[in-house]
């Protein structure tokens, strides 16, 4: 709870706003889980963002978690002029949280790997230590689809 209200002065000092929100079927929403409402879903709070809070893209840092980090990539692969995204605990894409695959298949969702290179802001990957994922596995391979960019993605 300490963490929240520090949070809050932070943002409150800055003038930030944060919106924070469920997909469909996760955590408190109602909904079915499906790639495709998580898409719906970060389509429809950006544009609340948009049209109700007068946010621009170039005050806009996203943020995904796990499995959120793969609707997070594909807005911000459509949105050229954000200021960064956040990505915690990233995944490839879904095939290969399950199997070392080398390729996407046209089956595989959250293609992550397939949609950082169309990312034009930096981009910042946290990745708690105690989590069993490799991460160096996971950074070397955004690393490299992300291409000449390479210097905006800090871990």
């Amino acid at each position: 709870m300490l963490c929240c209200h520090l949070l809050s002065k932070v943002m409150t000092i800055l003038c930030l706003l944060l919106r924070k929100f469920d997909y469909s079927g996760y955590g408190q929403s109602f909904g079915k889980p499906s790639e495709n409402n998580t898409y719906a879903d970060i389509e429809a709070m950006y544009k609340c963002l948009e049209e109700s809070y007068g946010a621009k893209q170039e005050n806009i840092i996203l943020y995904g978690q796990s499995v959120g980090s793969g609707p997070t990539l594909d807005l911000a692969a459509r949105l050229p002029h954000l200021r960064a995204v956040v990505l915690h605990s990233p995944i490839l894409s879904g095939l290969r949280v399950m199997y070392p695959v080398k390729r996407t298949y046209w089956f595989d969702i959250y293609k992550n790997i397939n949609e950082i290179p169309y990312v034009n802001c930096p981009v910042l990957i946290i990745h708690p230590s105690e989590n069993n994922t490799d991460i160096e596995a996971v950074y070397k391979c955004l690393e490299e689809s992300y291409g000449a960019k390479q210097e905006n993605i800090i871990l």
